[in-house]
């Protein structure tokens, strides 16, 4: 009888695996890599946000409306009117943002300088954010929980050092991260929010 030939693992963690096929569960509290959380993810049209912080799966509930999609609405709105203004920024909303290797959030809207005009984060060839953008805005109902605390570390960890600014906006409330110390505050935000981001050009 033969031999059964070993199979090599691959030398990458993050390489990309095959595609699955059939039924692939994506649960929350499920423990992946990122690759494995992309592979997964992609196979389940059916979820249509999920996010991978700290190596667990966070499949977030439904999005009620005056609670969640309102402001989202008002905070996308009132970044697309500065990025109209101020060249070489983009806004996405509900994007994926490739972090690093055990984590991959998909914020409710997002401010980053492009790469061309001196951005932390770039655009893959397969069209994910992937690095720290300048700026990321959650809005946070039945979900503070978990924003305001695993995720709002690691945004502070990760997508505020060394960049112009940071926020993280959770209803009445907003938290600001510390571009120098990575230190994470909250306070409370007035009705119409009538602060800016800070330009780039005078950071």
């Amino acid at each position: 009888m033969a031999a059964r030939q070993a199979t090599a693992e691959p030398s990458d963690p993050d390489a990309a695996a095959p595609p699955l096929d059939g039924f692939v569960p994506l649960e929350n509290g499920d423990r992946l890599t990122r690759c494995e959380f992309e592979r997964r993810y992609t196979a389940r049209p059916d979820i249509r946000k999920a996010e991978l912080i700290e190596g667990v799966v966070h499949v977030p509930s439904p999005v009620r409306a005056r609670g969640h999609a309102g402001p989202v609405g008002v905070m996308t709105t009132w970044l697309v009117t500065y990025s109209a203004s101020t060249p070489g920024v983009s806004v996405l909303v509900d994007a994926t943002v490739r972090l690093d290797r055990d984590n991959e959030p998909q914020p409710d809207v997002l401010l980053r300088i492009e790469s061309e005009s001196g951005g932390q984060s770039r655009l893959s060839a397969d069209d994910y954010v992937e690095g720290p953008p300048e700026l990321i805005v959650e809005v946070a109902a039945s979900s503070a929980a978990y924003d305001l605390y695993d995720k709002l570390r690691v945004i502070a960890a990760t997508a505020c050092s060394n960049t112009w600014s940071g926020g993280f906006t959770t209803g009445p409330w907003t938290g600001s991260c510390s571009p120098t110390t990575s230190t994470v505050s909250r306070s409370r935000m007035p009705t119409g929010c009538s602060t800016a981001p800070t330009s780039p050009a005078s950071a």
